[in-house]
């Protein structure tokens, strides 16, 4: 396997992409856990940007929806290291969430005050995720078993626009193998037919989950409710978590291939040519201006806004002269011009990084 792969994913995602992906995946240097580069600096405002996270909260105010077995590796999971995970999810399955034979789903509740305040992601404490441990800086407590979401999201990307587009991309290629995997294993064990036609009925499980948590007061009605959807597993759903995650580790790329149908094969051509862009270095023949916003302007270098409000770009006041320069015509001509009227060289690199945040862009031929 991949030891590359295993620094950017989840060791169980990273043994199934060795075979699907030609390659290992640069690392996002420019966005860690460790040292979030979203926290406002000690000395001031900094960078011109207008949104910082909170130091306890970070990007952390969202909790994921687990696939099933997920939990069941969370929960098989018995290295000391993974204690603190483990303690999380146990005190997590007992208080706001809901767990279905699919999903451990965040409750209605929750989705409510996430969507009425997701303009201040990352800055509001009350929403923090359960997995989340408040001590050196702020860490993910089953960051091992993390899914797809919290497994792609990345808040400033080496390559800018490129690095995100890579990320999006496989995003959608983990969340249809998590879809197919949890009706997998619910099928391999057990669960009625007519509870998996039910969640396949009802967007994303609203309908039932919504069901579950009005019944919560009614204690003889959620038990019954209970019996109906988890059938021979009722009392028994921390064992067919388990179960999942014994019948999902062992599987190989080939194995995920077969279960999924033509949209995973779509998905993982797409991610794959999205990883070979990552990894090229290829400029276009002719670039353009783009779109982007001017946040700061000093006397040496400006900072810009491109492809997303979180990740900011510096460029120096010497660039900002020559930018005119590429109108569409050849980079080879533009560099040429740029060189004999305004003295500034401008290297490969240096454009590379300028259509990486799509500060410049690739003219589109007829």
């Amino acid at each position: 396997m991949s030891t590359e792969l295993e620094i950017m994913l989840p060791k169980l995602y990273a043994g199934w992409l060795a075979d699907a992906l030609d390659g290992p995946i640069p690392p996002e240097h420019n966005a860690t856990c460790l040292n979030c580069a979203m926290l406002p600096p000690p000395d001031g405002p900094g960078n011109g940007a207008s949104l910082y996270y909170h130091p306890q909260a970070k990007c952390c105010t969202y909790i994921p929806e687990l696939p099933n077995f997920l939990v069941g590796s969370i929960l098989n999971d018995d290295d000391p290291a993974q204690a603190e995970g483990r303690a999380a999810l146990a005190a997590y399955l007992q208080a706001d969430s809901i767990a279905t034979p699919l999903w451990l789903n965040r409750s209605p509740s929750y989705d409510l005050k996430y969507d009425s305040t997701d303009h201040f992601f990352g800055r509001i404490t009350g929403l923090r995720c359960p997995y989340y441990l408040d001590r050196d800086g702020g860490l993910c407590s089953i960051w091992r078993y993390r899914e797809a979401v919290c497994t792609t999201f990345f808040c400033k990307h080496t390559r800018g626009a490129l690095g995100k587009q890579f990320w999006d991309t496989l995003k959608q290629l983990l969340v249809i193998i998590e879809r197919d995997l949890v009706y997998w294993c619910a099928l391999e064990l057990g669960i009625e037919l007519e509870v998996l036609r039910q969640f396949l009925a009802a967007k994303e499980s609203t309908q039932i989950i919504y069901l579950l948590e009005l019944e919560q007061e009614e204690s003889h009605l959620q038990l019954e409710t209970q019996r109906k959807l988890w059938g021979q597993w009722a009392g028994r759903e921390l064992d067919y978590f388990k179960a999942c995650a014994r019948l999902v580790e062992p599987l190989t790329w080939a194995d995920i291939s077969a279960i999924s149908g033509p949209e995973l094969r779509l998905w993982a051509r797409l991610t794959g040519q999205a990883h070979q862009n990552l990894l090229s270095d290829a400029l276009p023949e002719r670039l353009r201006l783009g779109s982007f916003q001017i946040v700061q302007i000093q006397a040496e270098a400006s900072l810009v806004q491109s492809y997303i409000n979180t990740d900011l770009l510096k460029i120096p006041q010497p660039v900002w002269e020559i930018l005119s320069y590429f109108d569409g015509r050849p980079i080879t001509e533009a560099v040429a011009c740029a060189a004999t009227e305004k003295g500034v060289k401008i290297n490969p690199s240096l454009i590379r990084k300028l259509v990486d945040f799509q500060i410049l862009v690739p003219v589109e031929t007829q």
